[in-house]
This record gives C-alpha cells, sequence and structure tokens, in this order.
C-alpha cells in the first residue's frame, strides 16, 4: 500500500466515520459507525445529519482506468438546515477531474436535518468518499474533524491529485480580479447598518469564493449579508507548482453607512 493509502487508513481511525454501511462492494474502504459526532464547537446537543439514501458517482470514463490506485476523496460539505447540500469544497481529490462529478453527486444527496439544541440548523462537516476501484460508488460518509486542513495539506502528491493549499505555498498570492455588489442590512425601523466582519472561506480552483462564515460571532442578520457579500468576489485562480489547488483565506468586510 502506498505511503498517501496508509495516511487515509490512520485517519479514517482517527476520524471515527459516520455514516451508512456499504451497499456498493468498495472492499476495505467500507464506511462504518464508530461511535457519536462531538459536534460543533460549544454546542450542548448536536445531533450530525446522516445520509438518507445512498448517492451515486459516476466517474469519467477517461479516468475510470486509474480507480484502483485511489483510495478515498475528502471534502468539506455544508448541510443546510433542511438536509441539502448548500456547498461543498474539496480538501482532497485522486484526481481533479472528478470534481464536476463529485458536485453533481452532492446535488443529489439528502440528509436529516442537523439538529443542534433541538433545532435544525446549518452545519459544516467532514465527508469521507470510498473510491477504491470502482466506476460508480453509493456510500458517502460523514464525519467531523477541525485537523483534516493541515493534514491534506501536508501531502506530496502526483499532478493530477487535487489537495488543499496553505496560502504560503501558492506559486502567486491571491489577488481580487472581480467585485461584487455590497449588501446593506437595516434594522427594524429600515435603518441602513454599518457592519465590519472578518470572514473565512475557501477559493476553489475556478478563484470562486466557497462555504464563506464568519470568523467571530456576529449578529445573524450581519452574518448572512457578508456572506452574501464576500461570495460576489473572484479571485486569481490558485496555483501551486502550477497545479491547480484549493486555499483557505480570510478577508475584512466593512459596510459604511451613507
Amino acid at each position: 500500500m502506498s505511503g498517501v493509502g496508509k495516511l487515509y487508513k490512520s485517519l479514517c481511525s482517527l476520524l471515527g466515520i459516520l455514516g451508512m454501511g456499504a451497499v456498493y462492494p468498495i472492499g476495505e474502504e467500507a464506511a462504518s459507525i464508530e461511535g457519536p459526532d462531538p459536534g460543533p464547537k460549544g454546542s450542548e446537543t448536536y445531533q450530525p445529519p446522516q445520509l438518507k439514501r445512498p448517492v451515486s458517482l459516476l466517474v469519467p470514463i477517461g479516468i475510470r482506468h486509474l480507480s484502483h490506485a485511489w483510495e478515498s476523496a475528502i471534502l468539506r460539505i455544508r448541510i443546510g438546515p433542511e438536509g441539502r447540500v448548500a456547498d461543498w469544497i474539496p480538501l482532497y481529490l485522486p484526481h481533479r477531474k472528478l470534481l464536476p462529478a463529485v458536485g453533481r453527486a452532492l446535488e443529489g444527496a439528502e440528509f436529516t436535518p442537523p439538529m443542534v439544541a433541538g433545532e435544525p440548523s446549518m452545519v459544516d462537516v467532514s465527508a469521507t468518499l470510498p473510491l477504491w476501484n470502482v466506476g460508480q460508488f453509493e456510500v458517502l460518509s460523514v464525519s467531523v474533524s477541525e485537523d483534516l486542513e493541515s493534514r491534506m495539506a501536508s501531502l506530496t502528491l502526483p499532478a493530477n491529485h487535487l489537495v488543499l493549499s496553505m496560502p504560503g505555498e501558492l506559486d502567486e498570492p491571491l489577488a481580487i480580479i472581480e467585485r461584487g455588489k455590497v449588501y446593506s442590512a437595516v434594522d427594524e425601523d429600515g435603518n441602513e447598518l454599518s457592519w465590519r466582519v472578518t470572514m473565512e472561506f475557501y477559493v476553489d480552483p475556478e478563484g470562486k469564493v466557497r462555504m464563506p462564515r464568519p470568523v467571530e460571532a456576529v449578529d445573524p442578520l450581519i452574518a448572512e449579508v457578508a456572506m452574501r457579500t464576500v461570495r460576489g468576489f473572484r479571485f486569481t485562480a490558485p496555483e501551486t507548482n502550477g497545479r491547480p489547488t484549493v486555499v483557505k483565506a480570510q478577508m475584512e468586510l466593512v459596510a459604511d453607512k451613507e
């Protein structure tokens, strides 16, 4: 087994994968349930989302013959209170041409609503997708871990892999090439509010903003307008050693009322 494969085995043991049992024969990478998820930081009661039914991913024909060397893909997924995938970003894909296929698969994924303190809520979770030697797979496993990113960024991988990079590893620093609308927030009396929020987000291989969130707790209304604002930004496509990559970034947004 390759060094990358051994690392994934140790990661799966470390994370405590939550999800459905294997429906399609996927060998040693079958998902299993290994105890309760700790839930989002600071929450007292958390019921993690569970996949309601298997989803299928069709590997492009041109790269299907390579799947014998694949083990897993690791994603970061935002699941809304209704149980549907609201956004996602790859932390690791064994081949970058899997990107659109994974996106289509997640569009059809349906989970039980994530529950925080008894209320349906939006949560961000990590998803492990078994890919070993398969043209289609029908299992999506969900787990939560906060240290996946640094582990993925430390891997040395072949040219076709897509993996999260650290900002300092980029060939060129991110640069803004398009700014969208700055959305306003108003109080109950209709008065426009000033706001200042530091946003954390991922930039995908096309330079698009994915999965934005405030770094610190803010009023839900301010958080919503800040997320809508930062989604309108477009960055230069991030690359490491000339290869497309994904990177996490932060930006302070300021909206002053006239």
